[in-house]
């Protein structure tokens, strides 16, 4: 049975409280790419979406349209 890939940022939590109770500050980044790297996690340049706070920074008023300049 394959289980599907979970969130890279949900997978982040699980990791990082242990590496920090250890004292390793960056052991977690690691384990998360390795866990990205077998699969288990998705990572950010993977997805094929834009971030939800990207699309909604873009559909902001005032923003310029395609191709526009910021005065």
């Amino acid at each position: 049975m394959s289980m599907e890939p979970i969130d890279w940022e949900q997978a982040e939590d699980s990791f990082l409280a242990p590496s920090l109770a250890a004292g390793d500050a960056t052991g977690w980044f690691d384990k998360l790419y390795t866990a990205g790297a077998e699969g288990r996690v998705t990572m950010p340049w993977s997805r094929t979406e834009p971030h939800r706070l990207l699309v909604q920074w873009a559909r902001e008023p005032g923003r310029p349209e395609r191709g526009g300049r910021l005065s």
